[in-house]
């Protein structure tokens, strides 16, 4: 078979990703596929900190959680990643919580400590230069 190697963009490995995936989920028992949810905080209806959730496997990755600058530390992000934990073990069933974090945020990786969440994993010199933090905790 004769093969060609393209540079492409994500619309165009729509179909083909929405049909080849299930298919190799089911081949090696990996379903359902992730679910992605957003949560968001607001206040005076205006938003002021969110957080994206995948939920896969009964793990909660959270993959990016945000508060306003200037309202960091006043305990936004603390009710708000409690609130994804709780909604994912009630309502998904989730037995871990997940996040990724680096060196270059220590404020974040105290944060994430601070509410129980331990470093699994390290990669050392990843992402921009600086040390990458899995994290996880039980549900």
């Amino acid at each position: 078979m004769e093969t060609e190697i393209k540079q492409v963009q994500k619309v165009d490995t729509g179909a083909f990703a929405n049909e080849q995936w299930p298919i190799n989920d089911k081949k090696y028992n990996f379903l359902p596929q992730r679910e992605t949810f957003y949560f968001g905080v607001y206040s005076g209806g205006e938003i002021i900190a969110y957080a994206q959730t995948e939920i896969r496997g009964g793990i909660a990755e959270t993959r990016s959680l945000l508060v306003k600058d200037g309202l960091q530390g006043q305990g936004i992000g603390t009710k708000l990643l409690q609130h994804v934990e709780n909604w994912a073990k009630q309502e998904k069933k989730c037995r871990k919580s997940v996040v990724k974090t680096s060196s270059g945020w220590p404020k974040t990786v105290h944060f994430y400590e601070k509410l129980g969440y331990a470093k699994d994993a390290t990669l050392s010199d990843y992402y921009y230069g600086v040390d990458w933090y899995f994290m996880s905790k039980q549900l």
